[in-house]
């Protein structure tokens, strides 16, 4: 549901569906390009519990790059994170570029690649790192095989985890 004119959205379970909506229109945009690479994607499940999802991943494809796809967590609502915060992510202010989550670190080439093509192309972004309570997917692809090269790039998103995500 499109919230009162906006450009925010407001949806049943969004961690993750937003993120399977944002991968379909990509691929929906790349279906008619010669790429100089094989491009797969993966839905895990039970990211909760250990990552159980994404380890199956990496034996059925073992991918040389991981673009991880995952909401961040927009730290711009009123009464919980102090003022002091406001530099965080929050919402309207475009993707999230992880540069450090408690599961992992990203593959700095990969950061460093994210953020020329955000400013060569004037996409909005935001650096987000996740101290605390946060995990995703791409940390057990990391650390697959001889090392993967991972990115997790976010979606700022509102009440993670609760009935309804902004």
């Amino acid at each position: 549901q499109v919230l009162n004119g906006t450009n925010r959205y407001c949806a049943k379970a969004f961690d993750d569906r937003i993120a399977l909506a944002a991968i379909i229109t990509t691929l929906q945009k790349l279906k008619d390009v010669d790429l100089p690479c094989e491009v797969m994607v993966a839905a895990t499940v039970q990211e909760e519990f250990f990552m159980k999802g994404a380890q199956a991943v990496f034996a059925s494809t073992q991918p040389d790059v991981v673009v991880n796809l995952e909401v961040g967590i927009a730290k711009d609502f009123p009464l919980h994170f102090p003022n002091y915060l406001s530099h965080y992510p929050s919402l309207s202010r475009g993707p999230t570029i992880f540069v450090y989550d408690n599961s992992m670190l990203p593959t700095n080439g990969l950061v460093e690649y994210f953020t020329e093509l955000a400013h060569t192309y004037e996409i909005p972004f935001q650096y987000e790192a996740e101290l605390i309570n946060y995990g995703q997917d791409g940390c057990r692809l990391q650390g697959s095989g001889c090392g993967t090269y991972v990115i997790n790039l976010g979606i700022p998103t509102r009440y993670v985890h609760s009935h309804y995500g902004i």
